[in-house]
C-alpha cells in the first residue's frame, strides 16, 4: 500500500484509511470521527466535497475528493 500519496497524483482510497494518515496514533473509530468532524465544521471543505457527490455514507473518496481534503487541511 502506498501511503506517500501526494498533491500531484491523489489515488482513491477508503474514508478510513485517509482518517489513519491525519490521525495514526489513535484507534481507527477515533479517526473516522475526528476527520468527519473536521470536514463538518470547516463549510467550505463540506460544501466543495458535497458538489461532488460526497456524502457521509461514502466509504471511498476519489482522487477528486482526496485533493479536495488535502487542499483544505494539507497532506498528511
Amino acid at each position: 500500500m502506498d501511503t506517500n500519496i501526494t498533491n500531484e497524483n491523489p489515488h482513491a482510497c477508503s474514508f478510513t484509511e485517509l482518517s489513519i494518515r491525519y490521525n495514526p496514533h489513535l484507534c481507527v473509530k477515533s479517526c473516522r470521527r475526528i476527520l468527519f468532524e473536521w470536514i463538518e465544521y470547516n463549510m467550505p471543505l463540506s460544501a466543495e466535497l458535497g458538489a461532488t457527490g460526497w456524502n457521509r455514507k461514502n466509504r471511498m473518496l476519489t482522487p477528486m475528493q482526496v485533493s479536495i481534503i488535502y487542499r483544505f487541511l494539507g497532506e498528511p
